[in-house]
């Protein structure tokens, strides 16, 4: 795990929000249990970025940050 980034999903609003501590390329994938790819992003001189899922169903998922210098796995609930 990277440290002095964040990820959160915030339910209320069905919003990704993730932090990062520098400015760098990276993607971003998002993946149901199966594996299946439900987003992807990819990203260049970004600190922080917001993603609504309004339209991924409910469910539990996982996103994969990878990032120039590491990289952050999140679980998340989707209600």
């Amino acid at each position: 795990k990277t440290k002095n980034n964040n990820v959160k999903f915030l339910n209320s609003t069905k919003t990704l929000v993730l932090d990062f501590k520098r400015v760098e390329k990276s993607k971003i994938i998002i993946y149901d249990l199966t594996g299946k790819i439900v987003y992807y992003y990819r990203f260049d001189n970004q600190k922080q970025i917001e993603i609504e899922l309004l339209l991924i169903p409910k469910g539990f998922y996982i996103v994969d940050c990878l990032l120039q210098n590491g990289r952050i796995n999140h679980k998340f609930i989707i209600e």
